[in-house]
C-alpha cells in the first residue's frame, strides 16, 4: 500500500480509506450513523467496553452496540467525581460528565441516541458510574456479572447471566434472541476481529492502526467508510506485515489500558521519534 502523508487517509491504487483527523470528526460521524439507525427503528445500547461484554447478543436482539471508548476531559471527570470520588477511575467518572453534557455539547451529542446501558463487574467504578448515569438520565441500566474462574458452576453461572442479558435486550427491542441469530453475529464479529489482527500486524503507523481499530470497535460489522465492504476487507488483507527497518526510531509495544478516542498518547510517542508497532492493550 502507498501510505499517504496526510494523517487522515490511507491510499491503495487511487482508493482512499478515510480514518479521522480529530476526535470531533469521528464523534460527528458517529452521531450521524446512530441517528440513521434510530430512524430505522433500531435501539442503541451503550456498554462499558471491556472485552467481556458479548456484543453479539446485543446485535442478535436487533440493537446497535455502542462501546464506550471515548476519553473525557477534566470538566467531565469532575462532574463524575462530585457524585462519587476523585480516587476512582478517571475514564469511568468522565462518562458521567459526557452523558450529563450530551444535550449541550455537540461533541457528545451522539450519546442522546442511547436507549440503555450495560456494565460488568470487571471494575467497581463501571457499575457505580452505570448506576449514576441511569439515575441522572433515566435510562435503563443492566449489569452483566462475569465469573473469573472456569469451574463447572462458574460456567453455569455465566450461561445464566448471558440468558438474562438476552432477555433484557429482547425486552428493549421487542426482538427475540435465538441461537441462529447469535451464530450469524458470531461469524460477523470473527471477521471483524480478523481484520483487526491484520491491521495490528501491518506496517501502518501506530496512529493509523489505532484509528482503524477504534473504528472497527465502534462500527463492528457495519460499514462506516462509505465504501464497498468487500473492497475494504480486500485492502486490509493486502497490508504488508511489519518488519524492523533500518530507521533510528525506537520500536515500541504498548500494553495495559487502551488508548481511547480523544487521547493523544500515540501522537506523543510518534512525535518523540518512536514507532508504536504493536498495540497489546485490550482494545488493540
Amino acid at each position: 500500500p502507498n501510505i499517504s502523508n496526510h494523517n487522515t487517509s490511507i491510499q491503495w491504487a487511487g482508493f482512499m480509506l478515510n480514518t479521522y483527523e480529530s476526535d470531533s470528526e469521528v464523534f460527528q460521524n458517529l452521531n450521524t450513523f446512530l441517528a440513521e439507525k434510530k430512524a430505522e427503528g433500531k435501539k442503541i445500547v451503550a456498554y462499558f467496553a471491556h472485552e467481556f461484554v458479548p456484543e453479539e447478543i446485543i446485535r442478535a436482539a436487533g440493537a446497535i452496540p455502542l462501546p464506550l471508548i471515548f476519553a473525557g476531559d477534566e470538566d467531565r471527570f469532575m462532574m463524575g467525581a462530585d457524585l462519587l470520588t476523585p480516587s476512582m477511575c478517571p475514564f469511568a467518572l468522565s462518562q458521567i460528565g459526557s452523558f450529563l453534557k450530551r444535550e449541550e455539547d455537540p461533541k457528545f451529542q451522539f450519546l442522546t441516541h442511547v436507549d440503555a446501558l450495560i456494565a460488568t463487574n470487571y471494575c467497581a467504578a463501571d457499575n457505580l458510574v452505570n448506576e449514576w448515569i441511569a439515575k441522572k438520565t433515566e435510562l435503563p441500566a443492566f449489569s452483566l456479572h462475569i465469573p473469573f474462574l472456569r469451574a463447572h458452576h462458574h460456567i453455569k453461572y455465566y450461561r445464566h447471566q448471558i440468558e438474562i442479558l438476552a432477555k433484557n435486550m429482547s425486552h428493549i427491542t421487542g426482538v427475540p434472541v435465538d441461537a441462529q441469530k447469535i451464530n450469524i453475529e458470531l461469524e460477523s464479529s470473527q471477521k471483524v476481529a480478523g481484520l483487526g489482527l491484520k491491521i495490528a500486524m501491518s506496517n501502518l503507523s501506530g496512529s493509523e492502526k489505532l484509528k482503524l481499530t477504534q473504528q472497527l470497535h465502534i462500527f463492528g460489522s457495519d460499514d462506516p467508510w462509505n465504501s464497498d465492504r468487500l473492497d475494504f476487507e480486500k485492502l486490509i488483507r493486502s497490508l504488508k506485515l511489519w518488519e524492523r527497518s533500518s530507521s533510528s526510531k525506537r520500536a515500541l509495544m504498548l500494553g495495559g489500558a487502551p488508548v481511547f478516542i480523544g487521547d493523544r498518547l500515540i501522537d506523543l510517542i510518534e512525535e518523540s521519534w518512536s514507532d508504536l508497532v504493536m498495540d497489546a492493550t485490550w482494545l488493540g
